[in-house]
């Protein structure tokens, strides 16, 4: 079952995934997370009547704080909106999850207000909660209060009579006014902004890669960060926001509709330092819908990369909310993974084998550019396309992909049998 029952219109939802040519993926993504969000609030409206009603977890009746700033937005016609994509969607899902009423909802609300949501409201936190909103994230003590009105967003997170924060929506995304004096209890962390045209909302905030990442297992993100435990300097996150708009400037040069199909998902990214340049780090999470998780150093066309693998991530992610891509009454068992060398179940291969695609494709648009990184583009897509037929054969022998998931994968199939990428074809060269 999909979680919001969105009819599927296979034209509209396959282009998402694909940086295809003159595509705008704008409304589908507006469409799509506007969906999730209301199928999220409807959870939380219902988690919080029912842990009132049964008196659980400490929570109040119905009609008492969280049912109250629930029901205080301005979201009477629920506008469509990509931004209901973003970190604060993210954390609200993954505390509701664990039956974390409270802190989903405040998140939920900073959610909406990145939108244009208006409305106030104000929240008591049993303990201190660790809070984001347009980039930025902060501690909120004892309560959380907000006011959102004509265009400003007021946010107290410190009892009276400490000032509140305060941003300016302009164009179209939440600027941090400036000037503010923030105390150090609040541990604010403003973060730098991407340096490229059209990606001024976009964000690097810095984390400290964990100690599970070199164990094997995927990194994850506890967000947001504890600014103390994870600051790596602003003149650190300057330089890997100036270096994630080269990427992007990049991915502007090729042909195809990177920046674009780039631009709608991407909040920002989780940066963290690695030992060497060699050494890729990157993620995707729901917990933290639209920060990319990245390793830095990094060369500047592998970041262009990671970008485009992360961003099919979310895309991935964000469809499959809507519409089912594996048959669960079908698909069993595990298959081995090319890719993270180790068996997965048919879902993430047909998810490795959509991000691993797209990668191929941007090498494959790099190498047909003059410039500096041709040995690099021919050297990357040569280890891509060996994972791309073995994931590949396995999803096409394999039961279980549903009616959508099988046509991504016959989109995918073509477009790369159109460009010659497969081994075989490639070693013929």
């Amino acid at each position: 079952m999909s979680e919001l029952h969105t009819p599927a219109t296979p034209d509209w939802l396959l282009s998402l995934l694909v940086p295809l040519h003159g595509h705008q993926p704008q409304p589908g993504v507006q469409a799509l997370a506007t969906a999730l969000a209301r199928a999220t609030w409807r959870k939380l409206q219902a988690a919080c009547e029912a842990a009132g009603a049964t008196g659980a977890h400490g929570q109040e009746a119905p009609d008492t704080p969280l049912a109250v700033a629930l029901n205080n937005l301005g979201l009477h016609d629920w506008p469509a909106s990509a931004r209901w994509w973003s970190p604060e969607l993210g954390s609200c899902m993954a505390r509701l999850s664990r039956g974390q009423l409270r802190e989903a909802t405040i998140f939920f609300l900073l959610a909406a207000h990145g939108t244009g949501a208006t409305g106030d409201w104000t929240l008591d936190l049993p303990q201190p909660c660790r809070l984001s909103f347009a980039g930025a994230t902060f501690t909120a003590h004892e309560a959380v209060k907000a006011r959102c009105e004509q265009g400003r967003l007021q946010l107290w997170v410190l009892p009276p009579p400490a000032a509140p924060l305060c941003w300016q929506h302009i164009g179209a995304h939440w600027v941090l006014e400036p000037g503010q004096a923030t105390d150090s209890r609040i541990d604010f962390a403003a973060g730098a902004t991407v340096t490229s045209a059209g990606f001024e909302d976009k964000q690097v905030q810095s984390w400290t890669l964990p100690a599970s990442y070199r164990s094997g297992d995927d990194p994850e993100v506890d967000w947001p960060p504890a600014q103390t435990a994870a600051d790596l300097g602003p003149a650190w996150r300057d330089q890997a926001a100036r270096q994630t708009g080269e990427a992007l400037d990049l991915l502007g040069q090729l042909h195809g509709n990177y920046r674009p199909w780039c631009q709608p998902l991407l909040r920002g990214l989780a940066a963290c330092r690695v030992p060497h340049a060699q050494m890729l780090v990157s993620g995707s999470y729901r917990s933290h819908a639209g920060m990319l998780t990245v390793g830095f150093p990094i060369q500047t066309p592998l970041l262009a990369e990671t970008l485009v693998h992360e961003i099919s991530h979310q895309y991935y992610s964000l469809l499959s909310y809507a519409v089912p891509l594996i048959d669960r009454q079908v698909a069993s068992g595990l298959y081995y993974s090319s890719f993270k060398r180790k068996d997965r179940p048919l879902e993430k291969i047909l998810f490795a084998f959509h991000a691993t695609a797209n990668m191929a494709f941007y090498w494959h648009g790099l190498l047909q550019m003059s410039g500096p990184w041709q040995d690099l583009a021919d050297r990357e897509l040569g280890k891509l396309v060996g994972y791309i037929d073995s994931l590949g054969q396995t999803l096409r022998e394999a039961p279980g992909l549903s009616p959508t998931g099988l046509a991504c994968f016959e989109l995918q199939s073509s477009m790369l049998q159109a460009r010659g990428l497969r081994a075989a074809a490639l070693a013929e060269h």
